[in-house]
């Protein structure tokens, strides 16, 4: 039951299963989209690196750079979601939002 799909748990609970819907994104980046990317978490930002930032921009794009294919990296990234909804009960009256 533990590593029941997410469908039968839905299912078992009263939920009406509509499906699982899947999308692919192509994201394109290049050394300055991603540092800025990465100064934008919490583990990685400007004030982590403090007096060290243009350091590492330096080094970030030195390193990267021989992966990159004219300056661009490309990235496939898949995205899902299932959705159920709770069933009308009897009696229920559409309420209006």
């Amino acid at each position: 039951m533990v590593n029941d799909p997410h469908e039968q748990v839905l299912r078992r609970s009263g939920f009406y299963y509509l499906g699982k819907f899947v999308w692919v994104v192509e994201q394109t980046w290049d050394v300055e989209t991603l540092t800025g990317f990465l100064y934008s978490t919490s583990f990685l930002n400007r004030d982590v690196l403090g007096d060290r930032s243009v350091e590492f921009e330096k080094e970030f794009a030195e390193r990267l750079l021989p992966y990159a294919t004219d300056g661009k990296f490309y990235e496939s990234a898949s995205y899902a979601y299932e959705l159920a909804r709770r069933p009308r009960s009897l009696g229920a009256k559409n309420k209006s939002r």
